[in-house]
Parts: structure tokens; sequence; C-alpha cells
């Protein structure tokens, strides 16, 4: 019997968008938080994604 070969999906999902583009903005945009700051570059950078995407300031 044949197997069948899986391939991969040829569709972008938004997860993987807003992982990769967070992802492609923490290596390329540095930001010096305090350290003791509640938050992180990249949860800076999900919000500003996200707004972007959904055209909101």
């Amino acid at each position: 019997m044949p197997s069948k070969q899986q391939q991969a999906d040829s569709e972008i999902h938004e997860d993987q968008l807003l992982n990769f583009l967070v992802n492609r903005l923490d290596e390329e945009v540095s930001l010096n938080l305090a350290n003791n700051a509640e938050t992180d570059a990249k949860d800076i950078y999900e919000v500003l994604v996200g707004a972007t995407a959904d055209g909101t300031s």
C-alpha cells in the first residue's frame, strides 16, 4: 500500500504571523526596560502588531 506523504499547510495562520512579527521585532529593535518592569519587550511588540493589524491606536 503506498504511503501518503503529508504536505505542509500552505496557509499562514494569525498566531503564526503574530509570533513571526514579534520575534523579528525583538531581534531588530532593542527596548531597554527597567529591571523591575512588569512587562517585557515581546508583550509591547504584541500590542503594537495587534493594533497595526486592527487599524487601531
